[in-house]
């Protein structure tokens, strides 16, 4: 995980937080089976079965933006749609595959989040 934190894939430089210490992310782990679990559509920025939050308060006592790195400022920074990072992950249920979505915390009430994700 480390090697994801400040580096970009097939580049070397050293890209921190806004902060200019390491990178950050508040994130959902998906594993299934002891194995992380891969996405509809991988495109190799967020390490597999990795899911940072999209959305990061910074009101009352919630300063996140100040710690985290969020899945816009990975989009921004790697110049890719945020459609694209927003994939579900392929759970096998009942020898099926069956794509599910992760938000966390301020992801699941905000309208621009549902509509980010919506295809």
């Amino acid at each position: 995980m480390d090697e994801f934190i400040n580096k970009r894939i097939n580049d070397d430089r050293f890209h921190p937080n806004k902060d200019g210490r390491t990178r950050k992310y508040n994130s959902v782990y998906v594993f299934q089976n002891r194995k992380s679990v891969s996405r509809l559509k991988e495109i190799n920025i967020l390490p597999q079965g990795v899911q940072p939050k999209t959305l990061l308060p910074n009101y009352r006592m919630f300063d996140e933006e100040r710690y985290f790195f969020s899945t816009q400022d990975i989009a921004k920074d790697f110049r890719v749609s945020l459609e694209s990072l927003l994939q579900p992950f392929l759970l096998r249920i009942n020898r099926e595959q069956v794509p599910i979505g992760f938000e966390l915390c301020e992801d699941l009430w905000c309208e621009n989040t549902e509509k980010m994700a919506r295809p």
